[in-house]
């Protein structure tokens, strides 16, 4: 074996069946020629037997590079159409819960009595209110006395949704309630105070209809607010 030296080049050391770079078997060969450069570098003799010998394997090592580029193409591939259909299926999904969102906040704009009629586009007929005060009919009718009493009590009650998230058919709203007592509530008569009070509503909607309803709000602290109950 012959050590060849390039200056700034690494050492290369060749005999007629090996040329080595590092200790490494690059390819086999029967004549070569060296010049130095900066990077390795090996440059082959005019042999004619060498370049086609390179060709030949240049061309197969291409059509390698090619047929496995086009094996893991990844729109072909498995995962790529399982991902795909995932993703579609959440793409669907998030669309219903924006569409069940956006019904919601215009039912939480609905805050005066003549608007009450609106609410036949966006609350089932036979909606089950979970939390209707005892005495009370259930269903659309009975959810519409319901908020009669309230908007005749606190005319342009305000809703302010802090927080809203939706999952599948179902919609959670944490909301805050503000308004002045300056109608009658029931037998008992105006008090001219004000309410703020925070609740949560939870609605589940079908074909774009709300078809169960349930509601909590601080209602003791809304009592004592109106003065219709002593400070705790």
């Amino acid at each position: 074996m012959v050590p060849l030296n390039f200056g700034k080049t690494q050492a290369v050391t060749y005999d007629r069946r090996f040329v080595e770079f590092q200790g490494i078997p690059l390819f086999r060969v029967d004549g070569l020629t060296f010049r130095g450069i900066d990077s390795f570098f090996i440059q082959l003799n005019s042999n004619p037997m060498i370049k086609m010998r390179l060709k030949q394997l240049f061309a197969v090592c291409g059509v390698i590079l090619f047929l496995a580029g086009c094996a893991t193409d990844p729109k072909e591939s498995k995962e790529f159409k399982d991902l795909r259909a995932e993703l579609d299926k959440y793409l669907a999904e998030d669309s219903l819960e924006n569409a069940n969102i956006a019904l919601y906040k215009k039912l939480a704009e609905i805050n005066d009595t003549t608007e009450l009629p609106q609410l036949d586009a966006l609350i089932a007929s036979d909606v089950n209110f979970h939390d209707m005060p005892e005495g009370m009919p259930n269903g659309l009718a009975g959810f519409k006395q319901l908020l009669h009493g309230y908007f005749t009590a606190i005319p342009q009650m305000q809703m302010d949704i802090k927080h809203i998230l939706a999952k599948g058919d179902i919609v959670i709203a944490h909301m805050g309630l503000k308004g002045v007592n300056s109608g009658p509530n029931g037998p008992a008569p105006a008090t001219g105070k004000s309410i703020d009070v925070e609740g949560y509503d939870c609605v589940r909607i079908e074909n774009g209809k709300v078809v169960e309803y349930w509601s909590l709000a601080n209602e003791m602290k809304m009592m004592t607010q109106l003065g219709l109950m002593p400070e705790m």
